[in-house]
């Protein structure tokens, strides 16, 4: 499940997660990719709400749940029908050293399920900074209270609907950490820039761009090339969604453009500029957006369904002269007219 977005537990091992119970066997997860997303995720939102991010943690507390489930209900009425299902229903409260710092409530639902062959994803994420004026041990005390009624109403629920071929397997986690017990399992030296109203993620080799957060005025943004001396490679998904933007220049240096990185965005005009790398435009990418041009670069190799079913497109030109096998079938609207072999001096 490489494309598995899962935050939370990039605080903990996968190990020290489910180590203490019954492993999900259905679950192939790569731990580390899993702890470097939960902090590349919660860099994005602390900085994004300007609050404290890593040293000046004290401890975080995680509680929550996961199941995957195949073939729930009879032969007339199961929904997953020869099918599968993940999801993680996870929280972690937050505390910082001093009293001045506000705690933090951290919410992440992950769900992933294959229906008729074919797979979906959803995901969402939360940063609630809890006021002073509520009382923190009676919020925790809920939190934790709600957390366990869902469990058992899920349980009952699905078991309910259990057959002899049916799989079902419910895990559940709480347990507190001090950050500095638990930090040398983050990303190694990750970190989030803010620049000309854009976060930057910058890691040990490259740069993702990770949000745009302008105004709702049109503007001309520029994409930086390199952050630290390192060059930005990815637009990461749903970086630019609702943007309103006159004119995004996109560098050389970028590789790929995320899973829904400019979904119902406004722009004028999109450039890539000269000798790009742009080698993959994921699912969706720019569904549901509304500009006049964008000119697909020669070196783009694959792209994802529906990244081009946009609500108003003037033009559409590709470099290449003819749709590559690695582009999906349903990659435009199908309203759309394509112009192939385009250059710009034609």
């Amino acid at each position: 499940m490489k494309h598995i977005q899962l935050i939370f537990l990039s605080i903990v091992s996968l190990t020290l997660l489910f180590g203490c119970t019954t492993t999900i066997s259905k679950l192939e997860i790569d731990n580390q990719s899993v702890l470097d997303l939960f902090w590349d995720n919660y860099l994005i939102d602390s900085t994004d709400q300007n609050v404290e991010a890593s040293e000046m943690i004290k401890d975080i507390h995680i509680f929550g749940y996961a199941y995957y489930l195949k073939d729930i209900g009879d032969e007339q009425t199961r929904y997953y029908n020869g099918d599968e299902a993940t999801k993680y229903v996870l929280h972690a409260i937050i505390t910082f050293k001093g009293a001045s710092k506000v705690p933090q409530h951290y919410t992440y639902r992950w769900h992933e399920y294959t229906f008729n062959e074919q797979t979906k994803f959803a995901e969402n994420a939360n940063l609630e900074l809890i006021q002073g004026e509520i009382d923190f041990n009676e919020y925790t005390k809920y939190a934790l209270l709600a957390n366990g009624n869902a469990i058992d109403e899920l349980e009952t629920n699905l078991r309910h609907q259990m057959t002899d071929s049916s799989v079902l397997d419910i895990e559940t986690y709480d347990k507190k950490y001090t950050y500095q017990n638990i930090k040398h399992l983050l990303s190694n030296g990750t970190k989030a820039i803010l620049k000309d109203n854009i976060i930057y993620l910058v890691k040990s080799q490259k740069v993702i761009l990770a949000k745009y957060i302008g105004q709702a005025n049109r503007a001309k943004i520029v994409i930086q090339k390199t952050i630290d001396d390192k060059p930005v490679t990815e637009i990461h998904k749903y970086a630019f969604h609702f943007a309103n933007i006159d004119l995004l220049t996109i560098p050389n240096t970028i590789e790929s453009i995320g899973n829904s990185s400019f979904f119902n965005a406004s722009i004028n005009h999109i450039v890539f500029e000269a000798n790009s790398m742009l080698k993959v435009i994921e699912a969706s990418a720019f569904y549901g957006s509304t500009f006049y041009s964008i000119t697909i670069p020669l070196s783009v190799h694959t792209i994802g369904p529906n990244a081009f079913y946009v609500t108003r497109l003037n033009r559409i030109q590709a470099e290449v002269l003819e749709k590559p096998d690695g582009w999906h079938d349903d990659w435009v609207n199908p309203d759309n007219r394509v112009i192939w072999g385009y250059t710009p001096e034609s």
